[in-house]
């Protein structure tokens, strides 16, 4: 892709992102729930109401932004997460060949403003066309995972 055509992808995808959070939120109304649970073992988000799961989700880990240094980490380079879940989130560099950009297979990058995370997001959800993402907040850095589907409860 030339830089255009890539500006022009994070564009569309960033817009697809707009789209698939808003039906997100309409379908499950995901901001109701009192909790929720990110479980690496069984790799889902489950959200839940006085302890009983009301909803989960099959996840993969895109990445991590750390806020307040503004940098990012792809799922896949992140020591923190368990095997399974680093190897899930493999898929990811397959952007580098959609893309033909780098930054797709390197551990992750600085100077990362929060308009940069949401951009990686956007292109990761639109390469797994997965339902959304969720961002899980932390103190120091946000995890990002993106819904691939819904389990039954």
């Amino acid at each position: 892709m030339t830089d255009e055509q890539f500006e022009e992808f994070i564009d569309n995808c960033y817009e697809e992102l707009q789209e698939k959070q808003a039906r997100l939120f309409d379908e499950y109304d995901i901001g109701s729930y009192g909790s929720y649970w990110f479980d690496q073992i069984t790799k889902t988000l489950q959200f839940k109401n006085n302890e009983i799961v009301m909803l989960e989700f099959k996840i993969i880990c895109i990445g991590t932004w750390a806020h307040k240094v503004n940098t990012w980490l792809w799922g896949w380079s992140n020591e923190s997460f368990t095997d399974d879940i680093r190897n899930d989130a493999e898929v990811l560099k397959g952007l580098k060949d959609l893309t033909g950009n780098d930054i797709f297979e390197q551990i992750g990058f600085d100077k990362c403003d929060e308009t940069m995370a949401y951009e990686a997001v956007a292109m990761s959800l639109s390469y797994l066309n997965a339902l959304g993402v969720y961002r899980i907040p932390g103190e120091k850095s946000h995890l990002f995972v993106a819904l691939l589907e819904k389990n039954n409860h």
